[in-house]
């Protein structure tokens, strides 16, 4: 099957078939010439921080998931960034991307089981403790 090489929904579509044919290096090239078409397009960055993520690239994940939440913040596929935060230590970051989609059941079970465990107290919580 061929693609047109200037249709970008086509280029990001065939990214996410690699991605979950569990190819995540194959698709970085159908992004990048979908975002050199499109590069206003929020799914097509947060499909190359699924990527740079799967791939062990975190901080370049980091900045594709943030550079998607400035083009579109409400976006519930951001909540796929909480996994690079978590990585990388940044708990409160993924929790906040968790938000975006709370009925997420594998983003919940992570907030819950994983995450505020190790990020510590709450904001709230060390506000009543000061009390």
């Amino acid at each position: 099957m061929s693609l047109d090489p200037r249709d970008w929904q086509a280029l990001s579509y065939q990214a996410l078939l690699f991605i979950a044919a569990g190819r995540p290096e194959a698709a970085l090239a159908p992004l990048r010439q979908a975002l050199s078409i499109q590069p206003n397009s929020a799914d097509a960055h947060i499909s190359l921080g699924d990527v740079y993520r799967l791939t062990g690239l975190l901080e370049e994940s980091v900045r594709s998931f943030e550079r998607a939440r400035v083009l579109d913040p409400t976006n519930r596929r951001l909540s796929s960034a909480a996994a690079a935060y978590r990585y990388l230590g940044r708990y409160d970051a993924a929790l906040d991307a968790l938000a975006l989609d709370p009925y997420e059941p594998r983003w919940v079970l992570t907030s819950v089981y994983w995450i505020r465990p190790r990020r510590g107290p709450s904001r709230r919580q060390k506000q009543r403790s000061r009390t």
